[in-house]
Parts: C-alpha cells; sequence; structure tokens
C-alpha cells in the first residue's frame, strides 16, 4: 500500500517537474545574448574582432555588426526578390558562414531601409534556437533587437529538456 502510494507520488512529480521545464522553456523562447547593432558608414572601433566584411552594395549608408557571446553556427544570409508590383517572390542565399567563434564579429555593408527588407539575417544558436533578423530598421525606437526573432527548434526543446 505505501508503496503503491509512494510510486504514485513520484508519477505525479515527475509529471510536474516536465511541466514546469516545458514552461520554462517557453517563458525563454525571446532570449539571445548575441549583439545585432547597426551603425553608420564610417564607424569604426577596433576592439571589434571582426573576422568577415560582406559587401553587399558598393554606395551603402550602414554597416550591421553581428557579435556572438557564446558562438553560432549555421549564418545565412538571403535577399528578397520581389515582382514589378513590389510582392515578394521568393529569396535567393546570397552569404554564408558554418561558425563564427564567442567575439567575433560580422560586419555586414548595406542600406538598412526602413519599408520592405531587402536581406535576412537566419543563424542558429549554441542551445539550437534559430534566430532571424530581417534587416530593417525600427522605426519606433531604433532598437535594433526588437526586430530579432529567436524560435525554439525541436533540438533546442530537446537540449532544454534533457539537459
Amino acid at each position: 500500500m505505501i508503496a503503491d502510494l509512494a510510486s504514485i507520488a513520484t508519477l505525479i512529480l515527475f509529471v510536474f517537474y516536465f511541466i514546469g521545464r516545458i514552461i520554462t522553456i517557453f517563458n525563454n523562447e525571446k532570449i539571445y545574448t548575441d549583439l545585432i547593432t547597426i551603425e553608420s558608414k564610417d564607424f569604426y572601433d577596433d576592439r571589434m574582432q571582426i573576422v568577415e566584411e560582406w559587401k553587399l552594395e558598393e554606395d551603402y549608408y550602414n554597416k550591421v555588426f553581428l557579435t556572438t557571446t557564446e558562438g553560432i553556427r549555421d549564418i545565412r544570409l538571403f535577399e528578397y526578390r520581389y515582382d514589378s508590383e513590389m510582392n515578394e517572390i521568393g529569396k535567393t542565399l546570397i552569404k554564408e558562414k558554418k561558425f563564427l567563434n564567442v567575439g567575433h564579429t560580422i560586419e555586414i555593408q548595406t542600406t538598412i531601409p526602413e519599408i520592405r527588407a531587402k536581406y535576412k539575417l537566419v543563424y542558429t544558436t549554441q542551445d539550437f534556437k534559430q534566430v532571424t533578423y530581417v534587416m530593417l530598421g525600427n522605426m519606433k525606437n531604433g532598437v535594433t533587437s526588437e526586430l530579432v526573432k529567436p524560435l525554439h527548434t525541436t533540438k533546442s526543446v530537446m537540449y532544454y529538456l534533457f539537459r
């Protein structure tokens, strides 16, 4: 009788543990630690460890810096294609890098539009979240990180569930 009650109590605690883990996973979904900043064309900081420069346009006005604090993988930059009526008809992979180590930076030289995006940056964090940044200026308050969208993948849910 006591053994049965102990088994049931253990099972209930096990279920509550996994429910709590799942709640924690989705409460922390929007958190990411990398830094994406937009600066002017003339900006220079010798403390940045720029490992690659991606020049997307000859006559550009901005530099977008992607700096990682934990290391990121599978960095891809897509260019949107539009028809004559400005409807999106697809996207093309134009740049990619397999890995960016801790503290390293990619500099992207482009002009950031305010209404219709021309480029999209996608990468995977060390905890397997997929982070997407549609390269637009934040007209609300200028904070670029508000436009960055980290999302859980199946791997990231499994990572947090069983780590």
